[in-house]
């Protein structure tokens, strides 16, 4: 069994509150990263894949 809440936990103190956009789950970056991999597809493909917006600047 994985504890997610423990990978949560330490995933999202890396991420500041207070600037840019919320961050996405601990899950689904790794689902995103699981996924970019497999398919050797760029962050933008990725992003279409899995229906993500994402900014002009990838």
């Amino acid at each position: 069994m994985i504890h997610w809440s423990e990978f949560e936990g330490e995933y999202a103190g890396i991420f500041s509150e207070e600037i840019g956009a919320p961050a996405k789950t601990f899950r689904m970056a790794l689902g995103a990263l699981i996924i970019k991999e497999k398919l050797g597809i760029s962050d933008r493909k990725t992003a279409e894949q899995i229906d993500i917006p994402i900014c002009n600047s990838l």
